[in-house]
């Protein structure tokens, strides 16, 4: 491109020479590669880029700006979540499944100011299980899982005072979400955490009549998992299972939600040690102390325990509940294994191994 030429001295622009350089490429416009210019496509052609350039700061400006939109955004429903749940109470369980978590509901529903719910949507069980557990990959869903299950706990109790407790039942919140709930609002809501126990033998036996881990049934990898199919991250048990057995598929899963319970337990009293989670609390709950015989005293102990008044007339009703809803659906179904050969094969796994001993109830 011309320019102003520099005087002898260096020091100041000749620009007669400068404008006569101009003049020529008006006359005669560029050459490059062969070809002639005339100024105007020059000008064209400089124009073009320019344009180019300017669309490209405009729309790199405006994707900032809506990544900036979309962090404020986040940041105030964050505030806004930090709002809701401040101080509120949750009370969530540990459960295999088939250890009475939908009964555990209806004991939880004896109280005053309370929504208990069992298994409510999201399940998030099916593919979110398997994300999680079979594919690895619970980091990379958090942020997903977490806008599904604190959503519809805050639908659940918005527009109630905030003495109204939460309660969820489901065995799907030590495998796929107690993370979320942990790690969001662990410092914020009081969090208690039921470890429901039931004896292994019956459990084992209770999932058998129901065909878990039968060739075809529906729940596999849906509510449920085989503990060799789990991820290397997700691993709870050193053990290697027959999979065509189904009660010995069904005392290593068992046993892996019984493990991942105890994990909880212990990076719960981690994190008080660092002053977090200061109100997040587990404790265990035998089925049998609220069940049966046990039902009135044992729900009254209960419920005093996590700070909640008792409904009297709800009290009375809950002796007339079945713990087992599915004795129907059970005797529909023929199992050549007796209950016996479950506690048989129980106590041969246990004396086979030893970390057997130490989780199953």
């Amino acid at each position: 491109m011309p320019g102003a030429k520099r005087t002898a001295s260096g020091s100041l622009p000749d620009w007669n020479a400068f404008w006569r350089s101009w003049g020529r490429v008006a006359r005669n416009g560029i050459s490059a590669n062969g070809k002639r210019y005339s100024l105007p496509h020059v000008l064209q052609a400089w124009a073009l880029v320019l344009a180019v350039l300017y669309l490209m700061l405009l729309w790199a400006s405006r994707s900032a700006s809506e990544d900036t939109l979309a962090a404020i955004l986040s940041e105030e429903v964050a505030m806004t979540d930090a709002e809701f749940f401040q101080n509120r109470h949750l009370i969530f369980c540990v459960s295999p499944g088939r250890s009475g978590s939908a009964y555990l509901r209806n004991v939880l529903n004896v109280a005053e100011g309370i929504i208990a719910r069992h298994e409510p949507e999201p399940k998030m069980n099916g593919p979110i299980l398997e994300q999680v557990i079979i594919e690895g990959k619970r980091e990379d869903t958090f942020q997903k899982r977490s806008a599904l299950k604190l959503s519809s706990i805050r639908e659940a109790l918005e527009g109630t005072p905030q003495d109204v407790v939460y309660a969820e039942t489901s065995h799907m919140f030590v495998k796929t979400f107690a993370d979320v709930i942990l790690d969001e609002i662990g410092d914020l809501a009081k969090i208690s955490i039921l470890f429901l126990r039931r004896p292994t033998k019956d459990t084992v036996w209770s999932q058998l009549q129901l065909g878990w881990f039968s060739k075809g049934h529906s729940g596999k990898n849906l509510w449920y998992y085989n503990p060799n199919d789990v991820h290397k991250s997700e691993m709870q048990i050193p053990l290697t299972l027959n999979a065509s057995d189904a009660v010995e598929s069904l005392i290593g899963y068992n046993a892996d939600i019984q493990q991942r319970g105890s994990e909880l337990g212990q990076k719960i009293r981690r994190m008080h040690k660092q002053k977090k989670w200061r109100h997040v609390r587990m404790r265990e709950v035998l089925l049998m102390d609220i069940s049966g015989a046990s039902v009135e005293s044992g729900t009254l102990k209960l419920l005093s325990s996590l700070g909640l008044r008792v409904e009297r007339s709800k009290l009375d009703m809950l002796s007339e509940q079945d713990t087992n809803a599915r004795d129907a659906k059970k005797e529909r179904r023929h199992v050549e294994t007796t209950k016996d050969d479950v506690e048989h094969h129980l106590d041969v796994m246990k004396r086979q191994h030893s970390f057997l001993r130490e989780v199953l109830y």
